[in-house]
Parts: C-alpha cells; structure tokens; sequence
C-alpha cells in the first residue's frame, strides 16, 4: 500500500511540474504601419552587393517571353482569363508529370 502511494505521489509531482512549466506569451499590443517604398529611400549597399552575383541569372529567367495571348488577361476577382489561363496549365502540366488523366468537373 505504501508502495502505491509513493508512485501515486510520484506520479502526481510529476503531472504538476509538467503542466506547470509551460510558459504563454501574449500579445500586449498590436499596431499596424504602413510603409511606402519608393526612391526617396536610402538604398542598402550591403544588401545590393549581397544580391549582385545572381541579378543577372534571374533577370535573364523572369524578362524571357514564355507566351503570347489575343485578349489582355488582368488580375481580377473572382475569375478571369488569367485565372482560367493558370488553372489550365497545371492541368497540363498534372497529365504529363502523372501519366494520367487528371479528371476535370
């Protein structure tokens, strides 16, 4: 009977030290800003030469032409041609990679 009470206790000490030490931060205050980017800013040169060696790969990958469209496909909501544009292409895209017909509703 002791036994079973030591446990008890032993058991209970440790369910009210592992409960106890879990430490909640709350939020005291919440403020929203906003920041305009333009060129009156001061630019920063570290963040610039730190970028500098793959300005050049990355403008080359994102200025290339990858299609050409009749209509002027707009970002709109809630649907629109580009929307339908996308949703296509990873339609496309999902048939070649998984070798399957991707069911359409």
């Amino acid at each position: 009977m002791r036994k079973n009470f030591r446990l008890l206790l032993v058991f209970f000490i440790l369910a009210v030290a592992g409960t106890s030490c879990n430490t909640t931060y709350k939020s005291q205050q919440l403020a929203y800003h906003s920041y305009t980017i333009n060129d009156s800013l001061q630019k920063d040169t570290a963040l610039i030469n730190f970028l500098a060696p793959y300005k050049a790969n990355v403008n080359t990958l994102m200025n290339g032409v990858i299609g050409y469209a009749d209509v002027n496909m707009e970002k709109k909501c809630p649907e629109v041609q580009l929307g339908n544009f996308l949703a296509d292409a990873y339609l496309h895209m999902a048939k070649e990679k998984y070798n399957t017909d991707v069911m359409q509703q």
